[in-house]
């Protein structure tokens, strides 16, 4: 046994001091620019009787047209109606400071509900932008409550 133990102390210095050695890694990492498109859009959901008043405002400071698709997906508890809601041929014409307004519905359910709506605006000049949002909310029967 006394043989055992300077043998113990010693592995246990040794072993212990391997945890403690770094080693250092040469790998560089660089943050890259990200060229995504900016749109200065405002997206604003309200809920109500039968489903929802989502708000499209530019707030830039430029004028633009183009069409506008919107999907609005509702996945809640026990739904009825109105899981998915879709409109691909919205004509946009927004200057500066100004505001759209879009009801939809309609929208009948039970439950604790994420509402995700995603915008895909396509410009005259081409450029094409995407936007989402995601809302918590609840969902009564005819009513949209959304948090």
């Amino acid at each position: 046994m006394k043989k055992l133990l300077p043998l113990l102390v010693v592995s246990i210095l040794v072993l212990g001091g391997f945890g403690t050695v770094a080693i250092p890694i040469e790998k560089r990492t660089e943050a890259q620019p990200l060229n995504i498109p900016y749109l200065p859009i405002e997206i604003n959901v309200k809920g109500g009787l039968l489903g929802y008043i989502v708000t499209v405002r530019n707030v830039g400071n430029d004028t633009f047209s183009g069409k506008l698709s919107m999907t609005i997906i509702t996945d809640a508890t026990f739904m009825i109606i109105g899981d998915v809601l879709s409109h691909d041929s919205f004509e946009l014409d927004l200057e500066a400071g100004e505001y759209l307004k879009f009801k939809w519905g309609p929208v009948i359910g039970f439950g604790s509900a994420r509402i995700n709506i995603e915008l895909r605006l396509t410009l005259e000049s081409g450029d094409e932008y995407t936007d989402s949002v995601n809302v918590n909310g609840l969902i009564l029967g005819p009513f949209v409550f959304l948090f």
